[in-house]
This record gives structure tokens, C-alpha cells and sequence, in this order.
């Protein structure tokens, strides 16, 4: 990449104002996933030490993985991969009524988080909704990390575009975790991300 925005054949390109995955106008790099896998691009940003949102978008997927000086701070990924009402019914964390209960008032209109209308209703602790939230970044940055082709742009210094970042107690274990499911879903042992 050269420092005036020019582009190299093969590679992302240093293009600001640039559109690919992420909002027209933001990237400061972006390119093709068939050239670049997200764990590389996730490698390339913790050693520059980068802060920004990294953008990703393959058919039928979307996603954002939030990056502080290097470390990965949140990672969302459109659909989710597994839903917050799922993770805490399947970890016995909350009953199914309570689950029925707090999706009738999401469809009726709350716009809170469904762990935060739990969590409100008293059906669910603070602590076992951090679980769950984690558990989800976890599987969202495994599928993130499958992703085979798409585009990815990364914005610099735009770190939370529009939405609250989810906080991850240990950024890099999440990437390592992901790395490990990805290895024995490889290896046959676990067919889920």
C-alpha cells in the first residue's frame, strides 16, 4: 500500500473514502475476502496496534469486529449465529414462560436488548447475561472467521458506529477460542461454530 491511497493488484487498498463492506466514505482499508481471511486482517490490526471497526460482508452474512489498540473489543455479527433468547434457555439460565414473556414485549415494541428486558423483569442476573453475551461474541466471531469470500473495509478510528460495544473480558482469548473451534470443527470433533 502506498502512502499517497494508491492500490496494490492483489491486496486491500489504503483508499479513503472508499465504500466496500462498511458506510461509503469510512474505510481506510478495504478489499476482497478471497484474498484476505478475517483472521489475518484481525492479525494485521493487532500488530499496527489499530483502532477502529472492521467491516465484513458476505452474502447472507454482516458483520463488525470493534478493535482498541489492536485488541478486539466486540464483534457483531448479522444473524447471529446463535440467539441470546437460545444460549440462555439451552444454559437453563432462564425458563421458557420467561423467555415467551420477554419476546411478547420486544414484539410489542421495546427497543431494549431482550437480555436487557430479562434482566429488568428480574428472570435473569446481570452476571448470567454477561455469560451468554460473551458465549455469543464467541460464536459470532467463529462464523465471522469462516467467512471464504465477501468484502471488508476497515475504518479507522470510527469505533462504535450507532451502537454500544460489547465488552469482552479478555479480547484476545476470543480470537484464540474462535481459533480453536474453527480447528476442531475442521477436525470433525464439533460440527458447530
Amino acid at each position: 500500500m502506498s502512502e499517497n491511497g494508491g492500490q496494490r493488484s492483489a491486496g486491500p487498498a489504503a483508499v479513503p473514502g472508499a465504500s466496500g463492506a462498511g458506510p461509503p466514505g469510512w474505510a481506510t482499508l478495504a478489499g476482497d475476502l478471497s484474498a484476505f481471511r478475517v483472521y489475518d486482517l484481525c492479525q494485521l490490526l493487532s500488530l499496527a496496534r489499530a483502532t477502529g471497526t472492521l467491516f465484513l460482508r458476505a452474502p447472507g452474512v454482516r458483520g463488525v469486529i470493534l478493535v482498541a489498540e489492536g485488541a478486539i473489543v466486540g464483534v457483531r455479527a448479522r444473524p447471529h449465529p446463535e440467539r441470546i433468547g437460545h444460549l440462555l434457555a439451552q444454559r437453563g439460565a432462564i425458563g421458557e414462560r420467561a423467555l415467551e414473556r420477554a419476546l411478547t414485549v420486544k414484539i410489542g415494541g421495546d427497543g431494549r436488548p431482550l437480555g436487557a428486558i430479562l434482566v429488568a423483569d428480574g428472570a435473569l442476573a446481570p452476571a448470567a447475561l454477561d455469560l451468554a453475551l460473551a458465549e455469543q461474541a464467541r460464536a459470532s466471531l467463529a462464523a465471522l472467521l469462516l467467512l471464504p469470500a465477501g468484502r471488508f473495509a476497515f475504518a479507522a478510528g470510527v469505533l462504535f458506529p450507532g451502537e454500544r460495544p460489547l465488552e469482552t473480558p479478555d479480547p484476545q482469548a476470543l480470537l484464540l477460542d474462535a481459533l480453536a473451534r474453527l480447528d476442531e470443527r475442521a477436525a470433525g470433533r464439533n460440527p458447530a461454530p
